[in-house]
C-alpha cells in the first residue's frame, strides 16, 4: 500500500508513490502510445466504483 506524493504530466504521466515500508517508486504511463508492460504490476483503489451493489472500492490495475 502507498501514497501518491507526485503527479507530473507530459508526453508521460509519471506517479510517485511512497509505500508503507518507506520506499518510493516512480509509476510512468504514456500519454502518447502503450504503457510500459512494468506498469501493470501495480493496483490502485477506486473507491467510487459503481456495482451492482452500489458504490463499491474495487482494486484496479493500471
Amino acid at each position: 500500500m502507498g501514497k501518491v506524493t507526485g503527479d507530473s504530466n507530459g508526453a508521460f504521466r509519471i506517479l510517485t508513490v511512497k509505500f508503507e515500508d518507506g520506499t518510493q517508486e516512480e509509476i510512468r504511463m504514456s500519454n502518447l502510445g502503450p504503457d510500459p508492460e512494468e506498469v501493470h504490476e501495480y493496483e490502485w483503489l477506486c473507491g467510487k466504483f459503481h456495482g451492482a451493489n452500489g458504490v463499491e472500492e474495487k482494486w484496479l490495475r493500471f
